[in-house]
């Protein structure tokens, strides 16, 4: 799916849309968001919001699938990634408990969140504590990728009309240059064939 083809769901779907699909792929579609919203396509409080939900749902979806590694009905599905009953261990070793401090660490270092967000489900981290830490990174991490959006947004037509002025003087320069290069050099020629005559 092309970007182009992300802009046109979202707007056909709006509100609707942007809360599953920030589940899978928050900043992508906050800032894309963002860039709609500066466009009038949706007001700005209510977007927000939306995301928010969005990412912190799709961080405790991450959360759910480290705490359900323990379940026996799972310990067969979990083998099958490589999730032993020894690397769980390992992994509830080299994190001990995983804190407040590495969730937002985790919110910060985007490559990293992931993992972090199941181990502190395999730590079995408290629920109410991984959310609390995961909404103080997620509500600035989101204002910040949707105003970089909002902006770009906005700035996208001005950037457009400079381009394209740009382009148009660079067209006009060429043309120009190009007039008075042939005139330079057929001077010359010009000023040699009277003085032979």
């Amino acid at each position: 799916m092309t970007g182009i083809n992300l802009i046109a769901i979202i707007q056909q779907y709006r509100y609707l849309i942007i809360y599953p699909l920030t589940i899978f792929e928050g900043p992508l579609v906050t800032i894309l968001v963002g860039y709609l919203t500066a466009h009038g396509d949706f007001e700005f409080f209510t977007a927000y919001v939306v995301l928010i939900l969005g990412d912190l749902s799709g961080d405790a979806l991450y959360y759910a699938l480290g705490r359900a590694a323990h379940y026996p009905s799972i310990i067969r599905w979990r083998n099958w990634f490589g999730l032993s009953d020894e690397r769980i261990r390992a992994i509830q070793e080299r994190f001990g408990t995983v804190t407040g401090k590495t969730i937002l660490l985790g919110k910060v270092l985007h490559g990293f969140g992931t993992a972090i967000l199941i181990s502190a489900g395999l730590t079995k981290m408290p629920f109410r504590q991984f959310i609390a830490y995961n909404a103080l990174g997620t509500i600035p991490k989101t204002l910040l990728f949707l105003l970089v959006g909002f902006f770009f947004g906005a700035a996208y037509e001005t950037i457009n009309h400079y381009l394209r002025l740009g382009a148009e003087v660079g067209i006009g320069a060429l043309i120009l240059t190009i007039i008075v290069a042939i005139l330079v050099l057929q001077f010359p020629k010009s000023t040699k064939k009277k003085r032979q005559e």
